[in-house]
């Protein structure tokens, strides 16, 4: 028994590495680790039954809102909720426009003011409630010594229903314990939100990296996920788009990145979801920008990865969730996953192909 530091992927030439390559080549029995069972690599070497089942993931520094602006402030209420605060606002208006334009027409022995006027005044008082302002006890009537005198006198003998401005003032009233119930759900809000914080997601899914386009996307060297990468390369590439692949591979990778994905995109509808293929062109078109030109300085292990997502904002990697996991905490950074970007995997024990160990081993 001895020990081998990958698990092996295929080269271009045919030849697997690693504990893979161990097997094929029949220098080992079996390989006893967290093997992952995948497509290409049951091609070469058999499988037993899996014995844990796991899923990759995908994750990225966490963060959040860099500090209150006036988007992050009107994102506590939700829209629906606005606009149902400025319709009651608008209702308020048209209310006391209703009950100051009859208080004066009917009850008051001032001379009436015109509609435009009491409407002017009536707004300005609705939007001083709505801004806690203090309000003039009769905004409508123009309360001079005279007028005020009379009213007095009115209601003394019994000669008017109610006092001057008794009905605008229900009206005011009213609005303002709808405006101290919005703030207090405001502020309780506020505080909730200032104290508990949430992370801020950039996008959900693989396809937001090919939007994006400012992440770097990594993956352990010679890892499960690698090889999954490159079997839907290798396999489910058409003719038109494998020779669209050897045009830009011929001119360099750094000089066509942009290109690769755009090229892709024309030939095969990688943003296409109504598309058959479309999850494993995403996967093809992020392997072809993200991962292969910077496969020879991809992490060599889950904590490497992960120590490299803690010392750049951009960087996303992916790995087993439950290892992931483990290691987080030992990190200098929390760490977000990116939703519906995971894929299942299923571990088991590797071993030569036709191996009667499998059966053995599976019968126990």
């Amino acid at each position: 028994m001895w020990e081998q530091t990958s698990w092996g992927s295929l080269s271009e030439a045919g030849e697997w590495s690693g504990m893979t390559g161990d097997l094929t080549r029949g220098v080992a029995d079996a390989a006893i680790a967290s093997f992952t069972q995948t497509t290409m690599r049951s091609q070469h070497v058999d499988f037993t039954m899996p014995l844990i089942r796991t899923r990759s993931a995908v994750f990225i520094r966490e963060r959040y809102e860099t500090e209150p602006n006036l988007r992050w402030l009107t994102s506590i209420f939700s829209a629906p909720l606005w606009l149902a605060i400025g319709a009651v606002a608008m209702l308020d208006i048209v209310s006391y426009v209703v009950v100051g334009y009859l208080h004066q027409k009917f009850a008051s022995h001032e001379r009436a003011a015109s509609v435009l006027r009491i409407l002017h005044d009536c707004s300005f008082t609705i939007f001083g409630v709505f801004c806690s302002q203090g309000v003039y006890i009769s905004a409508l009537e123009t309360q001079n010594n005279e007028g005020m005198r009379r009213t007095h006198e009115h209601v003394l003998a019994g000669t008017a229903a109610a006092p001057a401005g008794a009905c605008e003032r229900c009206v005011v009233v009213a609005s303002l314990a709808g405006v101290m119930t919005v703030q207090a759900a405001f502020g309780a809000a506020l505080v909730a939100r200032l104290a508990v914080k949430t992370p801020v997601l950039p996008f959900s899914g693989l396809q937001g990296f090919l939007t994006d386009r400012t992440y770097q996307l990594a993956v352990v060297a010679d890892s499960a996920e690698l090889t999954n990468f490159e079997w839907v390369l290798r396999h489910h590439t058409t003719v038109a788009v494998e020779a669209v692949i050897q045009a830009i591979l011929a001119a360099g990778w750094e000089q066509s990145e942009y290109r690769i994905g755009m090229c892709l995109v024309s030939q095969v509808g990688i943003l296409n979801t109504n598309n058959e293929y479309a999850a494993d062109n995403v996967r093809r078109a992020l392997y072809l920008q993200l991962i292969a030109p910077n496969r020879d300085i991809l992490p060599h292990g889950n904590i490497e990865g992960l120590q490299r997502v803690c010392s750049n904002a951009k960087y996303a990697f992916i790995a087993k969730h439950e290892t992931s996991m483990l290691y987080s905490k030992s990190l200098s950074c929390p760490l977000s996953e990116i939703p519906e970007a995971s894929t299942p995997y299923y571990l088991g024990i590797g071993l030569q192909k036709g191996s009667p160990y499998r059966k053995i081993i599976n019968d126990k």
